[in-house]
């Protein structure tokens, strides 16, 4: 359907009244065919919707390893901000999707990037138990002490949650007093 419209010459960037566009869509279930032809046909990979997600902030939430590396190929911004300063890297290590955090973080995504209440990507692993996630982040040099709004840091958290593992690798990486 996608190519029907488009050899019809409909508008690859047609937005709904709250501006998410086929790319948007496609990318949120996932679809890499359809994704791959919007692109193809010149689609606006870092086109926003009313609250400033865009497709790279869906997929990396929704954890579409192909679409993302598809985006990333046609140089989305990868650190592009959402209404409440969230980057596709927080939504990746906040659901756990480890290759999308690795594909984002190998295209220099800024670790310490931080969102409106301060938070790092490292502070949504570590809340959320997702050990490797926090350890990729680690070893591209995300500060393990960076404290948010309330001046927790990510061992806090790993530590309020019970994520043993999690707090290990921090304590092991921990470059002040504890």
């Amino acid at each position: 359907i996608t190519r029907l419209l488009i050899e019809h010459s409909a508008s690859v960037d047609l937005a709904t009244k709250v501006g998410k566009t086929a790319l948007h869509f496609a990318s949120l279930q996932g679809h890499l065919d359809i994704a791959r032809l919007l692109v193809k046909h010149n689609t606006s990979v870092d086109q926003t919707e009313e609250h400033g997600w865009t497709a790279l902030h869906l997929v990396s939430s929704e954890g579409h390893l192909e679409v993302a590396r598809l985006l990333v190929e046609h140089n989305v911004s990868i650190d592009q901000m959402e209404e409440h300063g969230w980057t596709a890297l927080h939504f990746a290590s906040s659901k756990g999707h480890l290759e999308v955090a690795r594909l984002l973080v190998e295209h220099n995504a800024s670790v310490n990037q931080t969102e409106e209440d301060g938070w790092t990507a490292l502070h949504f692993a570590s809340l959320n138990g997702h050990l490797e996630v926090a350890r990729l982040l680690v070893k591209h040099n995300a500060s393990v002490n960076q404290t948010e709004e309330h001046g927790w840091t990510a061992l806090y958290l790993a530590s309020s949650k019970g994520h043993l593992e999690v707090a290990r690798l921090l304590v092991e990486h921990n470059t002040s007093e504890i």
